[in-house]
């Protein structure tokens, strides 16, 4: 859920704005569900399910891939806003969002190892 937020909001909102066509994509409820800052729940009546946690961090891939395409290097190369402390640029909130990513993917890594479960690579 985390994943599909942030890919959300450094991938699209910080080339352009939300749009209403988002809100279907990925509701506000879900934005808040999983924001920066967040605390997971083990309650599953308080989380998505895996089926719509995937359906929206997907959804989310492919519109950022369809609305990178659109976007010129002019564009990308132009200031985000609000400031972030680790880019500058509509490129460089790209650049982090898979940095970010590969953050989240090592701890799940060490918490499965730690649990004593296998390395997991899809």
């Amino acid at each position: 859920g985390h994943a599909a937020f942030a890919q959300y909001f450094l991938r699209l909102t910080r080339a352009r704005d939300r749009i209403a066509s988002d809100r279907e994509l990925i509701p506000t409820s879900f934005l808040k569900r999983y924001k920066f800052g967040s605390k997971p729940s083990p309650d599953p009546a308080k989380n998505a399910t895996i089926d719509d946690l995937l359906a929206t961090f997907r959804g989310v891939h492919e519109l950022a891939l369809r609305e990178l395409a659109e976007r010129t290097d002019a564009e990308l190369d132009t200031p985000t806003h609000p400031p972030h402390p680790f880019f500058d640029t509509k490129l460089g909130a790209i650049e982090w969002c898979s940095q970010h990513e590969l953050i989240h993917c090592g701890q799940i890594m060490l918490l499965r190892r730690l649990l004593g479960k296998p390395a997991v690579w899809v």
